[in-house]
């Protein structure tokens, strides 16, 4: 089990570097499919007659995939609302989540290939659902701060050129008047 659990930290380091930089619509449907073709390798691949090594490796491939989409869901998820229901957004899913977790230790009871199946099924209409997201291309808001800092500092730049001609201009004139 700690093996598995070492996938973890990769995962979620993976998922921090790749969402903010790709389209996180693409990077679920990549991570629910890893899901997917992990969870139908161990239907068909594993059984009494199987190499001991296949199903571990197979549940760490999942394993990996959902802690990604996990890690994912919290950094594209500035994207995908407004900030004003960002934290509702949040507190739904989170209670529906919560109520569907419920179901798993009495799906986890029933007989070896339905359990299977059922993951199967899930990550499978996860990733198809993940392809109607709607990101918001927005801004960073570092980028954005910066870019109003930089338009503040044009303006200024152009109030003190203009300034500086205008008295330019006087002293011009303050000339023309001695050498008169």
């Amino acid at each position: 089990m700690m093996v598995l659990m070492g996938t973890d930290i990769p995962a979620a380091m993976l998922a921090g570097y790749l969402f903010p930089r790709y389209s996180a619509k693409l990077l679920f449907v990549i991570f629910y499919i890893m899901q997917s073709c992990a969870g139908l390798s161990i239907l068909l691949f594993t059984g009494t007659g199987s190499v001991t090594w296949l199903f571990p490796v197979l549940v760490a491939i999942a394993r990996f995939g959902d802690t990604s989409c996990y890690a994912g869901i919290w950094i594209a998820h500035p994207r995908m609302f407004p900030t004003l229901f960002a934290v509702t957004s949040m507190g739904i899913a989170s209670f529906a989540s919560r109520g569907i977790v419920i179901l798993a230790p009495m799906v986890a009871e029933i007989p070896y290939p339905i359990p299977m199946i059922v993951f199967v099924c899930l990550t499978s209409t996860s990733g198809l659902t993940s392809l109607f997201l709607i990101e918001n291309e927005k801004e960073d808001e570092d980028a954005k701060a910066k870019k109003n800092d930089d338009l503040a500092e044009d303006d200024a730049n152009k109030a003190d050129e203009e300034d500086q001609i205008g008295l330019l201009k006087e002293d011009c004139e303050k000339e023309k008047q001695y050498v008169e």
